[in-house]
């Protein structure tokens, strides 16, 4: 069962957008940057977001989709999606993927999946930057919710 009672734990749907008019194109360029911390309820979290398709940007309903960056020894803590996919691949950089209990060494080319309840976390170390694309299986990402583990 999932425990929404912890203080940064977002239940599905919880805070999900309104759907913005569809916009077939947008653009890396245009894109606001978003301090990881700001939207995922959890003063813990690092890096900085740029969303490019998602309900709340675009109008997409499909998938939420854009591109995180983590500078080095940031941390996005160790949590779960109960209720939607997520996916992560790799552009540049490396990093350290927890996925349940493997510990994934990422770099350039490595995807990875993440289906529904699966405990994930990614971190940097010294002299290490990463960014990558990732994805959730809905038009916003909250309609997946997020328990945090850590």
């Amino acid at each position: 069962m999932t425990d929404f009672s912890r203080p940064y734990n977002q239940a599905p749907g919880e805070f999900s957008a309104e759907p913005v008019p569809l916009k077939k194109v947008t653009r890396l360029s245009e894109a606001v940057p978003v301090e990881l911390s700001q939207i995922q309820g959890n003063p813990n979290d690092n890096g900085t977001v740029w969303t490019l398709i998602a309900r709340y940007i675009n109008g997409a309903e499909e998938f939420d989709f854009g591109v995180y960056r983590l500078d080095q020894q940031q941390y996005h803590p160790l949590h779960y999606h109960p209720k939607g996919a997520e996916f992560y691949y790799i552009l540049e950089g490396s990093c350290l993927v927890t996925v349940d209990d493997e510990q994934v060494e990422a770099q350039s080319g490595t995807a990875i999946y993440l289906p529904p309840g699966t405990a994930h976390a990614v971190r940097t170390r010294k002299g290490e930057t990463m960014t990558m694309v990732y994805g959730f299986s809905s038009g916003d990402f909250r309609d997946a919710g997020t328990t945090w583990l850590e």
